[in-house]
């Protein structure tokens, strides 16, 4: 992910460069749409697999899609108003259909179909372990499939992204001297998604590394911490994960 970021932000100050020179070593550049256009090319090679040419199409009708659910009027909030047939509301229905044919013929299909199995994986698991009773405490340690669909959830987006710790006294960390007093911010995102510890598939959705726990997938299990670490660990813990299970 990271390298197509650079990637797609060379080409863009590379465009800038060769304006700039075109233009005698001065130019007026107006960037918002160029850093719109940016920020829609690394998410469709990023989650498409395709340029901004082809995933134009899905965030314009996006945009359409968005402006006419957030355009309010006093007969929307009518209940009931948006069932009935009126024109805006046969655009809407329309423009939502138009974007879920971009997406699905855009879309890389091996990340929706691994994604599609791994939901079939989960709903299959709850189905053998729950049966026809409610899911218990005692359930759902059972649910491996679901344990590692949350696991690789909280390590690719933890809802804390940064924990930070003040050094009560003067630290070293090999040629890194912490003087007593800083604030260390640690962003987990980047320990989270480091491939020299997750390995190459590092930045990818894949709940299998979890198989084998916490502990086998990765070279350092202890920088998996969406919870925090240490004494300071969220007290919420169990009933977070207990939580996202039953939901």
């Amino acid at each position: 992910m990271t390298s197509t970021m650079v990637e797609s932000s060379t080409i863009l100050v590379n465009s800038w460069i060769h304006r700039i020179q075109s233009e005698g070593g001065v130019a007026d550049i107006e960037i918002y749409e160029d850093i719109r256009r940016l920020s829609g090319e690394i998410i469709s090679r990023a989650c498409f697999g395709s340029n901004y040419s082809k995933g134009e199409e899905i965030f314009s009708k996006l945009r359409a899609l968005q402006a006419l659910v957030s355009d309010k009027s006093l007969l929307s909030a009518i209940p009931g108003m948006r069932c009935l047939p009126t024109k805006r509301n046969r655009k809407i229905q329309s423009l939502g259909k138009e974007f879920e044919k971009c997406f699905s013929r855009y879309v890389d299909p091996d990340v929706v179909g691994f994604e599609s199995r791994m939901a079939d994986s989960c709903r299959a698991e709850i189905s053998e372990v729950c049966g026809k009773q409610l899911p218990n405490a005692a359930i759902l340690p059972k649910m491996k499939t679901l344990t590692m669909v949350i696991n690789e959830s909280m390590r690719l987006y933890p809802t804390a992204p940064i924990i930070t710790r003040e050094a009560l006294q003067e630290m070293k960390f090999g040629g890194l001297t912490i003087p007593k007093g800083v604030t260390i911010w640690t962003f987990l995102p980047m320990l989270h998604q480091d491939p020299e510890i997750w390995g190459p598939d590092a930045n990818k959705f894949n709940p299998e590394r979890f198989a084998n726990g916490v502990t086998a997938a990765c070279k350092l299990p202890q920088v998996f911490m969406p919870f925090g670490f240490g004494p300071r660990l969220c007290l919420g813990m169990p009933f977070a994960l207990q939580n996202s299970k039953f939901c």
